[in-house]
């Protein structure tokens, strides 16, 4: 199915985008499929504990940041 057709179909089944618009395109649908946040990635991974004799830290940023 392609992006335009996505769109379509959530539309058609009245499904409001995510600020609430009722008709969707497909520049929205990608850029849920794109965003960090939707994948379940924007806040998973960030922190990570390390051995307490690295530096006297605790926590390190993921080497993304």
């Amino acid at each position: 199915m392609t992006l335009h057709g996505l769109a379509a179909q959530l539309t058609t089944r009245r499904v409001p985008t995510p600020t609430g618009k009722p008709v969707w395109r497909a520049t929205t649908v990608r850029q849920l499929l794109t965003n960090p946040a939707y994948k379940g990635e924007a806040a998973s991974g960030r922190l990570r504990t390390t051995p307490a004799s690295v530096a006297g830290r605790r926590w390190r940023r993921s080497a993304g940041e």
